[in-house]
């Protein structure tokens, strides 16, 4: 049975020096029954039954895919590496060095065969994974890359015929971050390619990229297309665009405005900027749109910067410049792509950073009235 899902392709690179392989060793250490393993040989060994954290793009939830692709610098840095242990070899046998000489052999060992590995999987899509739920924000002390956002991973399928990328480069281009999206037809071609050579995963054989346009999107059908389960919006900007622009109006108090990246002022100085203001209940509430809760770095701190206010002035639309007075307001909105979260002085009320009050795909079986009712009572408690 076919799926709709969304899907992204990491760089997966190689330490530049010894002591970041010596990082990555230690955490993995004791995943997969050896002492001190790489990122490929977690990869082409996974462990079964487990989930690993793997950085990936926040838009990305439960049955995505993540695509593996081994940068041509690679095996470059895998050389340079080599020649570094060599040389501490050598040192470790007349003079001290961080290293003690099982763990300088012990090094070698792990460099001789990322080389190895490396000869086949450098410039090429090598594995795709099954991302398993969604990313979160997370700080790794041995890591070796930039990024704090990580995805479990439930499964990982290496293929027997890695694809290099002169075979996909002119309609899918790695580029400099860690991950690229991988967009509707380049799925489908990347699928295709994949399946001339190899025999594939399910998981990979019965997706499908997600058909629906937001080019389309009006007030008629926003909420057919923009509430489906099987949307995923790639930035915070889409999110607004696609969904809350629509879905504000309807829900806001009668013949209210709403206002639009409002600075926020607490005893005439400024707090922090807010996505919108709008009339519920017939008080000024904020509402923050985050593409996901779960990756926010500290999401207490940022929403104690829009309650509590004095006032606040839109930056945007027809009332630039106007200030308007807050009644000590404490609950904020926050949406994600995973539905509407009500908070109070920060903490959740009625749902958990990872159970929205009301999930997204939700929203057109309830219907705007009942939707704005649910808030307005768990505001009431």
């Amino acid at each position: 049975m076919y799926k709709a899902v969304q899907s992204a392709v990491t760089a997966v690179s190689f330490p530049e020096t010894l002591e970041l392989l010596r990082k990555m060793g230690l955490k993995w250490l004791g995943l997969i029954g050896q002492d001190w393993i790489t990122d490929l040989d977690v990869l082409l060994h996974f462990p079964s039954g487990n989930t690993i954290p793997w950085i990936a793009p926040k838009w990305l939830t439960a049955g995505d895919l993540l695509f593996f692709y081994h940068t041509k610098t690679a095996r470059g840095r895998i050389k340079n590496v080599i020649a570094e242990a060599l040389t501490v070899r050598l040192q470790s046998r007349t003079t001290l060095t961080p290293y003690n000489t099982e763990e300088v052999e012990m090094l070698i060992s792990i460099l001789e065969r990322a080389d190895k590995l490396s000869q086949n999987w450098t410039g090429r899509i090598f594995a795709v994974g099954e991302v398993s739920d969604r990313p979160h924000r997370a700080f790794d002390e041995n890591k070796h890359f930039k990024g704090t956002i990580y995805a479990p991973l439930a499964s990982v399928f290496v293929f027997e015929r890695p694809l290099p990328s002169d075979e996909f480069k002119s309609f899918l281009k790695i580029g400099q971050n860690t991950t690229t999206p991988i967009y509707g037809d380049q799925l489908r071609e990347l699928k295709r390619l994949l399946t001339k050579q190899n025999k594939i995963p399910a998981i990979l054989e019965n997706a499908v990229p997600a058909g629906l346009s937001f080019r389309d999107v009006n007030k008629k059908n926003w909420i057919d297309i923009s509430c489906r389960a099987q949307v995923r919006f790639i930035n915070e900007a889409q999110l607004r665009a696609y969904w809350l622009d629509y879905l504000l109006p309807e829900i806001k108090d009668p013949r209210s405005q709403i206002h639009t990246e409002c600075t926020c002022f607490r005893h005439n100085e400024r707090t922090g900027i807010v996505d919108y203001f709008i009339r519920l209940n017939d008080k000024w509430t904020p509402v923050e749109a985050k593409l996901n809760v779960l990756a926010e770095e500290d999401l207490p701190s940022q929403l104690v910067k829009y309650t509590h206010i004095d006032s606040f002035s839109p930056t945007l639309g027809s009332s630039i410049g106007l200030t308007y007075p807050v009644d000590d307001e404490s609950y904020c909105l926050v949406f994600d792509q995973s539905g509407i979260y009500l908070t109070h002085d920060g903490e959740f009320m009625k749902c958990s950073i990872h159970e929205p009050l009301i999930r997204r795909e939700d929203i057109p079986q309830l219907g705007m009235t009942k939707f704005r009712q649910e808030i307005l009572t768990a505001m009431n408690h």
